[in-house]
C-alpha cells in the first residue's frame, strides 16, 4: 500500500469538473482524479479548514459515524476499472463486547472527502498507483500548461453537446 496526501484541488478553465491531486508521501509520484463540483467543494472546504452554513454530505456522514460510536480508520483506493477509481472506507465501531471493523464501497472522491474529515490516512494499492500515477514533475507541467491530465476519466461529450446545440427552440415548434 502507498500512502497518499491530498495536495490540492485544481480547476481547469475549459472543464466543469475539478481534479483532486494526491501525492505519494514517500515518493515523487502523484495521482489525478477527476471529481464532481460538489465533492470538490467538500474537499476544498476541509483543506481550507472552513465550514459551510449547513453540513455538507460528507459532514453528515462523519456525524452519523460518530453518533454510532465509530470512526473512519483509513481509506483505500482499491482499483481502477473502466477509467473509474474505486475505494473502500474502513470504519471501526466500538461496542461493549469489543470492536469491529467493516468496509464500505465508495467512489474515490467521496472516500477522500470522508478521510479528510476523519483525519485518517488515505492509501492506494501499489498496482493501481503503478498504473495510474504520474511524476510530480509531469503533474506540475500539466497544471502550468493548463492541459488536461487525461480524458480517460473525462469522456468526450462533443457529440452530446452538438446534439443539444441543434435542438429546436420553442419558436421553431
Amino acid at each position: 500500500m502507498v500512502e497518499l496526501v491530498v495536495s490540492r484541488v485544481h480547476k481547469f478553465i475549459d472543464r466543469p469538473q475539478r481534479v483532486v491531486i494526491l501525492k505519494d508521501i514517500k515518493g515523487n509520484r502523484c495521482l489525478h482524479i477527476w471529481i464532481e463540483l460538489t465533492v470538490a467543494k467538500a474537499i476544498e472546504t476541509e483543506l481550507q479548514n472552513t465550514k459551510s452554513e449547513r453540513p455538507l454530505t460528507h459532514d453528515l456522514l462523519q456525524s452519523i459515524i460518530v453518533a454510532l460510536q465509530a470512526h473512519i480508520i483509513r481509506v483505500e483506493i482499491t482499483s481502477l476499472e473502466d477509467n473509474i477509481f474505486h475505494a473502500k472506507i474502513y470504519v471501526e465501531q466500538t461496542a461493549e463486547k469489543g470492536s469491529r471493523i467493516f468496509s464500505l464501497d465508495s467512489r474515490a472522491s467521496d472516500a477522500i472527502a470522508a478521510a479528510l474529515r476523519a483525519k485518517c490516512p488515505i492509501y492506494i494499492h501499489e498496482t493501481v498507483m503503478d498504473n495510474a500515477a504520474i511524476s510530480i514533475e509531469e503533474s506540475e507541467q500539466y497544471i502550468r500548461n493548463g492541459d488536461t491530465i487525461s480524458d480517460k476519466d473525462n469522456p468526450d461529450t462533443s457529440a452530446f453537446e452538438e446534439f443539444i446545440k441543434n435542438l429546436p427552440t420553442l419558436d421553431d415548434l
